[in-house]
């Protein structure tokens, strides 16, 4: 064996690559999220990948990964956490905003409960006007924070909707009642 390979260098050579490779919990669709990100300076695990599939095809759209604390399989308990999280789509294909914008808004009213359509109004409609047109492999991140949105296109911002108690109604659009497709729901929720 020659003495470059020996295996204490081998191993040592492993370990190296492996600490500067970043960590990536899944693979859906052939789209690979890391296990973890920062938000707010604090670590934030993946809790579960989805897919959006549209139409009665079932067109792949997005890949979405659902980034909390710590890692749960029930919505209400996701829900009902107020502390930050992050959700990160990365697109399978061109979406342009007004496409966009009206599937949020069409989220939203089915994610609304009892007054909260009235009461966010105003931040879902400056939310909708943050959408951008994407091509396949952008991605969108939205962190969702205790009082406002945070929305990102390929890691830039395109701005801020402030709103406290406004981000569980958006959650509420990929993991409440009434998700675009029940997969997205069932991935995000690590099922």
């Amino acid at each position: 064996m020659s003495k470059l390979l020996s295996p204490p260098k081998t191993s040592l050579l492993f370990v190296l690559l492996a600490l500067n490779a970043p960590l990536f919990a899944g693979e859906l669709a052939g789209v690979k999220l890391p296990d973890t990100v920062v938000l707010e300076g604090q670590p934030k695990v993946l809790n579960g990948l989805g897919l959006r599939l549209a139409t009665f095809f079932k067109v792949k759209v997005y890949v979405a990964g659902l980034y909390v604390n710590e890692k749960s399989t029930d919505a209400a308990k996701l829900l009902g956490d107020t502390s930050s999280k992050l959700v990160r789509m990365s697109f399978l294909r061109d979406v342009d905003a007004e496409t966009l914008g009206e599937a949020f808004s069409d989220g939203f009213e089915k994610a609304c409960k009892a007054d909260e359509c009235k009461t966010f109004g105003e931040a879902v409609k400056a939310f909708v006007k943050l959408q951008p047109d994407v091509k396949q492999g952008d991605t969108l991140d939205f962190e969702l924070l205790q009082a406002e949105i945070i929305v990102k296109k390929n890691d830039k911002e395109l701005g801020r909707v402030a709103g406290v108690g406004l981000g569980q109604v958006v959650l509420r659009v990929w993991i409440g009642d009434n998700p675009p497709n029940p997969e997205l729901k069932v991935g995000l929720l690590g099922k």
